[in-house]
C-alpha cells in the first residue's frame, strides 16, 4: 500500500460530523481466491453501523485516499486497486457512502485504468480532484498523459490533460504543491536506460 494511509483499517471523518468513521480492507479466511474486500463503518452517536462487503477490483490495495469531490460535505473514497502486480494497469475506483437506517451503503460510482495517482485540490476551488498519470510506453498508439478529473453526477470527468514523456517505464513518485499561488505537480520515473527523470 502506498500513500498517506497505509494500514488495513483507517479512521477518517467521512461525513463531516467530527466523529471518525472507519474504512477496512481485508481478505476472507476461507476464500481460496486472491480477492480483497472493503467495508465502511460509520459512527452514529455511540454506535457503529457497517456496510456490506465490497469486493475489490484487483488482488490488493495499492493506494487509498478520500475527500469531498462534489461539494456535498461527504467524502468520497478513492481506492487504487493493484491488478496482479502490473506496473501500468491499476484500477482506480471512486465510492460514495451514505447512511440508510441501520447500515452504511457503499456504492462504486466509476473506475478508470491508471499508472499513478494523486488526490488533491489542484484547481484551488476547495474540492478534491484526481490527477492520474497513464504510462503507455509499451503501447505506441496511446500516448502517455497526465489528466485531472473531477467527480460530478456520479462520474469522473476529465477537465485537463497534457502529454508527458512516454519513455518512462516506471513511476517512482508523484507530488503536488502550491508555488506562487499556482498548483503544480512533478513526478520522478525510470526511463528505459534505467536512469531517473523528473518532469
Amino acid at each position: 500500500n502506498e500513500g498517506t494511509y497505509t494500514t488495513s483499517i483507517t479512521f477518517v471523518d467521512l461525513n463531516s460530523d467530527d466523529a471518525n468513521d472507519a474504512v477496512a480492507f481485508y481478505r476472507l479466511k476461507n476464500d481460496d481466491t486472491s480477492a480483497i474486500y472493503m467495508s465502511v463503518l460509520i459512527k452514529q452517536h455511540s454506535k457503529w453501523i457497517a456496510s456490506e462487503a465490497v469486493k475489490g477490483q484487483g488482488n490488493d490495495v495499492l493506494e487509498f485516499s478520500y475527500g469531498d469531490m462534489d461539494y456535498d460535505s461527504v467524502s468520497e473514497i478513492i481506492v487504487g486497486w493493484n491488478m496482479f502486480d502490473s506496473k501500468d494497469n491499476n484500477t482506480l475506483s471512486v465510492y460514495t457512502v451514505s447512511s440508510q437506517k441501520s447500515k452504511a451503503v457503499v456504492k462504486e460510482n466509476d473506475s478508470l485504468i491508471y499508472t499513478k495517482m494523486s488526490v488533491t485540490d489542484i484547481s484551488g476551488e476547495g474540492r478534491k480532484e484526481i490527477l492520474l498519470l497513464k504510462n503507455t510506453y509499451n503501447d505506441e498508439d496511446s500516448p502517455a498523459n497526465a489528466t485531472v478529473y473531477i467527480f460530478e453526477d456520479g462520474k469522473l470527468s476529465p477537465i485537463s490533460s497534457l502529454s508527458i514523456v512516454p519513455s518512462v517505464t516506471e513511476y517512482k513518485t508523484l507530488q503536488t504543491q502550491t508555488l506562487d499561488n499556482k498548483n503544480i505537480f512533478f513526478r520522478d520515473g525510470v526511463v528505459e536506460s534505467y536512469s531517473m527523470i523528473t518532469e
